[in-house]
Order: structure tokens, then C-alpha cells, then sequence
């Protein structure tokens, strides 16, 4: 049995939406932040959506079919991807708050209407489904709507994207997985128009799909972000915690005294006397604010008892070289975590 190209594109999309999909909800259960979770959810829906086109093409379209379309290919998929773009470029905990709102009010909204509003009377066939001559009017405007938000979603995001790669080299390796989801989202809202050939519907939906699986591979991890608005320089592909495997990634400026295990904080040129000046008290004054420092406490602490044990047993030389030794180790933590440019953190 023979199948035409129309159908034997939608197979081919299918699988390529399921490896999409298992793509990332592998990095869903290594990185679980929200825009992962819902660009794995659009890729779900674009597989139904293909299952259902290849379906519709080769035994012919029913409101079954009609449905999971609509519902999946061109409500859902367009809409997750354009808020897992905001989720990724916006640095306003508010906008990305008001997107969540925005998206799960019209998921919800948007599912209802589509789902329970009747068809028309116009039968089906094995040709492409409009959304005009099949649904009611008001399933037509949500639809609408809710494609609507999600291409100027994507449009923003892309440009805000683009916008921060001139700034931070960060987001200049993240572009092209902004880019090529924000394709995706335009290729899945186009699906509502009328395309010149019936192929050209799984084909449109294959290549949204094998975009989403680009971006996925192509973004290895969450760009660095400065929700401050502040520019890092050198530290903003480093900030975090040092770990062997990133350690020859740091600057050649950084000073070698540095190990694994360290957090690295830019200070200001005032902020570098002020924690040396309280460190004996066992605080480190930090971006403007005195933060308990346990390591500096823990070093202090047994300072002065040691030297206070010296003065009682002054001809001990137990004595004397427990107050040469715990007074050395306070002197290279005074070192490390005032260093010109960063802050050594162990254990705050």
C-alpha cells in the first residue's frame, strides 16, 4: 500500500516531534525551570498535531481530527514556545510573572472554547481543514487571539535577545535557539492561512518541529543574566560556583589563589578595604549589605582564644606555635576574601 507525500511527510514529522519532545524533557530532568517544561509540552502538542494531520490526509478529516489540529498545532504548540521564549530572555520577574498569567489563562480559555464550541454543518474531507468554514465565530477570534499574543511574544523576545547578544558575549550562543523557536512559532501560526498545496501543511509543521528540536540542542545552558541590569564583564560567563571542569574557564585577571569550591562576587574598589577592616568581627560587607560570614568567624574565634591561651602560658612552645599557626590561617583567608576583584565564599 502506497501513501502520498502529504501523508509520508506528517510520519516524518511525527518522529521528528517525538525526538523533540524526548529531547527535552531530558533536559526538563536536568535543568527543571519553567520554559524547558513548557517548550517540552509544545513539542508534545506538535506531535499529536502531525499524528493527526497524517491521519485527516489519508483516511480523510473528522471532527476528531479537526480538533486535535486546531487545539494542539495551532493553539498550544505556538503559544508554549512563545512563553518558553519569554521565560528565557526576560530578565523582569514580573514579565515573566504576567506571561505565566497571560499563557495559562488563554491555555485554559482557549482549550474550553475549542473543545466544546460545535462545528458547522460543512463536511469534512481529505483536504486541508480551515478554521473559518468549521468553527463558530468566537472560536475563530480566540483562536485568533491567542496566536495573536504568542507571535508578539516571540517577536519581543527575538528582538530583546538580540539586543543583549550585543552586550554579553553569553547571549550571542543562545541566539540562534531564540531564533529558530521564534521561527517555529510564526511556522505553527501560519497554519490558519491558506497554503498552496496540501503537502505544504506537515511540511510547515515538520520544519516547526525540527526547529524546536535545533534550539533545544543548540542551548547547552541558561544564558547568564543579571537580574540587577548589571553588566559583569569577564564574570558573567563565570558567576557560580567554581568547579574543577570550569576553573581553566575563568580569566587569566582572576588571582590564582582561587580553588574549586570558591563563589565568585565582583566588589566595588571601596567595598575590598571595608571587608578587610571587619574582619576580625567576623562580617564581610558585601554589595552595601554585612552579611555573617561563618568562615571569617570560624577563623576568628579560635584566633583569639589561641592568643589568649599564648598570653596565659607565654613559655609554653605548644603554645606559641598554635598562635603562629591559627594566626597564619586567618592571614590567608583575609587574603582570599579580599582579593581586588572577587570575594571567596566558603560556606555562607
Amino acid at each position: 500500500m502506497s501513501f502520498p507525500v502529504p501523508v509520508l511527510t506528517g510520519f516524518a514529522g511525527v518522529l521528528v516531534a517525538a525526538v523533540a519532545t524526548g529531547v527535552l524533557a531530558g533536559r526538563c530532568v536536568r535543568q527543571p525551570r519553567i520554559g524547558f517544561i513548557v517548550w517540552a509540552g509544545a513539542a508534545l502538542a506538535l506531535t499529536i498535531a502531525l499524528a493527526a494531520q497524517s491521519v485527516g490526509l489519508a483516511r480523510g478529516f473528522g471532527p476528531a481530527t479537526f480538533r486535535a489540529v486546531q487545539l494542539f498545532g495551532l493553539l498550544l504548540a505556538p503559544l508554549w514556545l512563545a512563553w518558553g521564549l519569554v521565560e528565557l530572555v526576560a530578565a523582569n520577574e514580573a514579565a515573566r510573572f504576567g506571561m505565566r498569567l497571560v499563557s495559562g489563562a488563554l491555555t485554559v480559555l482557549g482549550s474550553v472554547v475549542l473543545v466544546t464550541d460545535p462545528l458547522t454543518a460543512q463536511p469534512f474531507s481529505k483536504a486541508w481543514p480551515l478554521s473559518g468554514p468549521y468553527y463558530q465565530p468566537i472560536s475563530h477570534d480566540v483562536l485568533g487571539a491567542v496566536q495573536a499574543v504568542a507571535v508578539l511574544a516571540a517577536v519581543a523576545s527575538v528582538a530583546l535577545a538580540a539586543v543583549r547578544a550585543r552586550r554579553d558575549p553569553a547571549w550571542r550562543s543562545a541566539m540562534a535557539a531564540v531564533v529558530s523557536v521564534g521561527a517555529a512559532v510564526l511556522l505553527t501560526a501560519g497554519l490558519r492561512f491558506p497554503l498552496p498545496a496540501r503537502a505544504a501543511y506537515p511540511l510547515v509543521s515538520t520544519l516547526a518541529a525540527a526547529l524546536v528540536w535545533f534550539g533545544a540542542s543548540r542551548l547547552r545552558e541558561h544564558p547568564a543574566t543579571r537580574r540587577d541590569g548589571r553588566d559583569d564583564g569577564n564574570l558573567s560567563a563565570v558567576s557560580g560556583v567554581i568547579t574543577p571542569e570550569t576553573a581553566d574557564k575563568l580569566p587569566s585577571s582572576l588571582p590564582s589563589r582561587l580553588v574549586a569550591g570558591c563563589s565568585l562576587r565582583r566588589l566595588a574598589p571601596n567595598q575590598t578595604s571595608a571587608a578587610a577592616n571587619v574582619l576580625t568581627s567576623g562580617y564581610a560587607a558585601l554589595a552595601g549589605s554585612g552579611k555573617r560570614n561563618p568562615a571569617v568567624s570560624s577563623t576568628a574565634a579560635p584566633t583569639e582564644t589561641t592568643a589568649a591561651i599564648a598570653d596565659r602560658h607565654a613559655g609554653s612552645r605548644l603554645a606559641r606555635t598554635a598562635a603562629r599557626a591559627t594566626l597564619a590561617t586567618a592571614a590567608r583567608t583575609a587574603t582570599a576574601c579580599t582579593a581586588p576583584s572577587t570575594s571567596c565564599e566558603i560556606g555562607w
